[in-house]
């Protein structure tokens, strides 16, 4: 009974002991003017902060896999193929409420590291502002073969600079139309952001970085997720702070991370919900959103459903050519949505339920909503998709519906409904980057399935 005591007051001694680090590390961290993330855009491969992480991964990959800050070690706690699966491995949250707040967790303590490694104690890790039309080439530090940031596996037009990422691609407008973070049907800021941009940019720079499991060994990789991170700063500061504290289940999940020492740290969303004041790090000309206090009573915004279910034909999966499917709504059915488009409280969507595939497509296959006549047809595929009003977004498959875990997206089709006449036909149509500034035509490595269709009409009222 003495020997039980001494271990369970031991072991309780060594978690304060852990706690109380973790509590001075993130002190420590505050304690200094913030880190500023700055955009690669304007920086070259000499630039200081640069070379630091270049230094740093050279660092990291020549540690044995075990060590947790070693460089294959902190790929594995996104996903990985390695195995037997260690402490956190696999933890990358994807298709759900998490997504936006893990990826700031994993990345704030993944700096921290390279911070380190690299003997600069001022590195903040820079960001791919691929929303910017200046910066839709991958950066040039990184197609540098002699570079550690290079990867050959990427496509190889975007390796060697002809290859450019498309403006629908990277377009966050239908993601920031609605103040709701996320919602069980994957309606929200958060659920739409996921498939694109971000998955959009995964699925088009190919090679690693087009599969969960492959995509953080790829130097990219968090250059890509600082600027999904600073994409929600800017989501946050355009509607005065939307994110759900009042959700107990957003705010006290926990996950396990590792600092600089290589020691294990636990974060919640509570903890970095405020990245200027909590974590001491901002961006490049970036945003100032609102100071959110968590918990809180707040509720931002309550959506309301209504289902249109409908009796789709049989879908042909999506492959190499265009595939187009009849829209099978009433006569009444069309007229009541056709009614309800134009107002600005009712989001109509278009839903693909149990889309999957068995392994990752590598295209990105974009949807179009338009009148089923062959001369509509043919002004829905020809117009630019920016500008064209049946383009309702992409089917993009990055840690959602795969491997037999199917998944649901979701389209808005507000401005496709007023487009249109008569019956409507969804077309998707498979896409790539673009080469010398064309559309290119990838090769599909993998068909997705599409198990049927419905429509959802979404009601906002503020809570």
């Amino acid at each position: 009974m003495q020997r039980k005591r001494f271990l369970a007051v031991a072991g309780s001694s060594a978690l304060a002991a852990a706690a109380a680090e973790q509590l001075l590390g993130l002190r420590a961290a505050l304690a200094g003017p913030p880190f500023t993330r700055q955009d690669v855009g304007g920086l070259t491969a000499a630039s200081k902060h640069i070379k630091s992480y270049a230094t740093a991964v050279a660092a990291m990959k020549k540690l044995p896999d075990t060590d947790p800050t070693s460089w294959k070690y902190q790929a594995a706690i996104h996903w990985t193929t390695l195995s037997p699966l260690k402490t956190s491995w696999d933890s990358c949250q994807h298709g759900n409420a998490f997504f936006w707040s893990w990826h700031r967790m994993y990345l704030y303590w993944f700096e921290r590291i390279v911070r380190k490694k690299s003997g600069d104690p001022t590195f903040a890790l820079p960001f791919w502002a691929w929303d910017s039309p200046s910066e839709r080439q991958l950066p040039p530090m990184f197609r540098d073969k002699k570079s550690t940031l290079y990867r050959a596996w990427r496509d190889p037009n975007m390796n060697n600079g002809t290859g450019s990422l498309p403006a629908w691609a990277v377009d966050t407008s239908t993601a920031f139309a609605t103040s709701v973070f996320s919602t069980p049907l994957l309606t929200g800021a958060s659920d739409l952001f996921q498939v694109t941009p971000h998955g959009s940019v995964h699925v088009l720079v190919n090679g690693g970085m087009h599969d969960v499991q492959t995509a953080a060994p790829d130097p990219i990789f968090y250059l890509h997720h600082a600027n999904v991170d600073r994409l929600w700063e800017v989501w946050r500061a355009s509607y005065g702070g939307k994110d759900p504290l009042g959700d107990s289940s957003w705010t006290g999940k926990t996950w396990t991370f590792f600092n600089e020492n290589g020691k294990p740290v636990t974060m919640s969303a509570c903890q970095i919900i405020n990245a200027a004041q909590q974590l001491n790090y901002v961006y490049e000309s970036g945003p100032s959103p609102p100071l959110e206090t968590c918990p809180s009573r707040f509720i931002c915004c309550i959506p309301i459903y209504e289902y249109f279910q409908l009796v789709s034909p049989p879908i042909p999966p999506l492959g190499q050519q265009p595939v187009h499917i009849p829209l099978p709504l009433t006569t009444e059915q069309r007229q009541t949505l056709t009614n309800r488009a134009p107002t600005t409280t009712e989001n109509i969507y278009l839903q693909l339920q149990n889309v999957q595939a068995s392994a990752a497509p590598n295209v990105v296959w974009q949807v179009y909503v338009g009148s089923a006549t062959p001369a509509a047809a043919a002004m829905t595929l020809n117009a630019p998709a920016q500008t064209n009003p049946h383009y309702v977004g992409n089917v993009v498959l990055f840690g959602l519906g795969m491997k037999a875990m199917p998944t649901t997206l979701s389209f808005k089709i507000n401005r496709a409904l007023l487009a249109s006449q008569g019956p409507l036909t969804i077309t998707f149509v498979p896409a790539g980057i673009l080469i010398n500034g064309q559309p290119s035509h990838p090769q599909v490595r993998e068909t997705v399935q599409i198990g049927k269709l419905r429509v959802v009409v979404e009601t906002i009222k503020q809570g």
